[in-house]
């Protein structure tokens, strides 16, 4: 008798490829397509042969030359910061590309001089600067000059495409896996370079976040699509399937967009609206998510659920808590200490939650959580008890030296000195008796 969809067990529903499926694989392929067009099309422009660093949203941007993209003769070293253009600012330049609709990109063939305002160490200069395109693998060199923060981040990035598109295909119904798709496709754009050398400051780029970035309409919507569907479908999924995600995806690039038109002609009044509607949306994240876990741990009571929410809260915990809480304070409230190794605790995420979805989704060993949790709450039970070991056998240790020193040395020949060392009753560990008894061996077969 041929069973119906709606009588086959979850596992094989989860691996038909319905509407919902359809829809999810549309939408990564939308983001991915609209990625690398941008970064394809960047790649049109000119550059000075540069890549560059620093922050272009503060209210006195920063330019700085970082390091060379060609082998070709310049007169930039790296560590010039940039101050003009052609006789105009980069505040100037930013703030006519902010109207990127009316400004009208230069017709420059490769070779045109650039006349580079510069300072080198506090000191003023002026230089030419030739430009010249380059091809789209050419830039795969940005990836040379990368800190290790940024190759964390991009192996990180790669490993969640890698595992997202895996358990996508594998799982093509379940909404999770849509999320962790979405998740991993924004992320693969770590690894895609593009040109941001300082030329590229007169031709139309979409300002930050415009129409939208894969953040804000991808990364966060999706964590918490994530525990708002699994391992089950909380009420707002149940009872509005569809309005629930559009109101999950749409209204953060709308809030973009609005504040943009407010502030066609008001460069930093943009970014200042823009880092305002940032911490809303991870405010936002981290109670979604909160109230999901709390909701899903008090009312999943079957074994598998029981494992998957476990699966699940590990890596929510690392990425979200740990990893975008942690950006989020040590972005706006301790700046510099990203540069000494917070980026590091902010990364692990990028790593565990694709590999504890992957477990979660695919349940693949799920029920192996339970033994992890074991051995490492026990390990952590354990470690006092350890540590008062320790400090016990280290004075005990002390004990002994004193007390050998005294009469004489441990490794003294005689053998009635050993004999009245062990006599005296300093020694309280088997460890210690051991190597007296030895010591003692050792003396008595010399003396014979």
């Amino acid at each position: 008798m041929t069973r119906t969809r709606s009588e086959l067990p979850t596992v094989e529903n989860e691996r038909l490829w319905s509407a919902g499926a359809w829809v999810a694989a549309g939408f990564a392929l939308f983001i991915f397509v609209f990625n690398l067009g941008m970064a394809l099309y960047s790649t049109t422009w000119p550059t000075d042969g540069w890549a560059v660093k620093g922050d272009i949203t503060a209210e006195i941007p920063e330019i700085t030359f970082d390091f060379p993209l060609t082998q070709d003769p310049t007169y930039i070293q790296a560590g010039d910061r940039l101050v003009a253009i052609n006789g105009q600012t980069v505040a100037a330049l930013l703030d006519a590309q902010h109207m990127f609709y009316r400004l009208v990109p230069p017709d420059w063939p490769d070779g045109t001089l650039l006349h580079y305002d510069i300072l080198r160490g506090g000191e003023p200069l002026s230089v030419n600067a030739p430009t010249r395109r380059l091809s789209f693998w050419k830039y795969f060199r940005l990836i040379g000059g990368t800190n290790l923060s940024g190759l964390t981040q991009l192996v990180g990035g790669l490993a969640f495409f890698i595992v997202g598109l895996m358990v996508f295909l594998l799982r093509p119904s379940n909404r999770a896996a849509h999320a962790l798709l979405f998740i991993g496709v924004a992320f693969f754009f770590n690894a895609v370079p593009a040109n941001f050398s300082p030329p590229t400051l007169f031709y139309p780029e979409l300002p930050v976040s415009i129409p939208f970035d894969t953040w804000t309409l991808v990364i966060i919507p999706s964590l918490m699509y994530l525990v708002l569907a699994f391992p089950r479908p909380k009420l707002p999924l149940r009872r509005f399937p569809r309005l629930g995600v559009l109101l999950l995806y749409l209204p953060w690039p709308l809030a973009f967009n609005l504040a943009y038109l407010l502030h066609l002609n008001d460069r930093q009044g943009y970014i200042q609206a823009v880092f305002a509607i940032y911490p809303v949306q991870i405010m936002s994240l981290m109670l979604v998510t909160l109230v999901s876990l709390a909701h899903t741990a008090l009312t999943v009571r079957d074994p598998v659920g029981r494992s998957q929410f476990k699966w699940m809260l590990a890596g929510i915990i690392s990425f979200v808590f740990i990893g975008i809480g942690g950006w989020l304070v040590s972005s706006y409230l301790f700046p510099d200490t990203m540069a000494q190794g917070n980026w590091l605790l902010t990364s692990i995420g990028w790593f565990l939650l694709p590999l504890c979805l992957a477990i979660a989704i695919t349940r693949y060993r799920l029920f192996d959580i339970d033994l992890i949790i074991r051995r490492t709450l026990g390990a952590y039970v354990d470690l006092p008890r350890q540590i008062v070991r320790t400090v016990r056998g280290m004075r005990k240790y002390s004990t002994v030296r004193a007390s050998a020193k005294e009469f004489g040395g441990i490794t003294h020949t005689l053998l009635f000195r050993s004999t009245k060392l062990v006599a005296s009753k300093a020694l309280g560990s088997t460890i210690a008796e051991l190597m007296l008894v030895k010591i003692l061996n050792s003396s008595a077969h010399r003396t014979s």
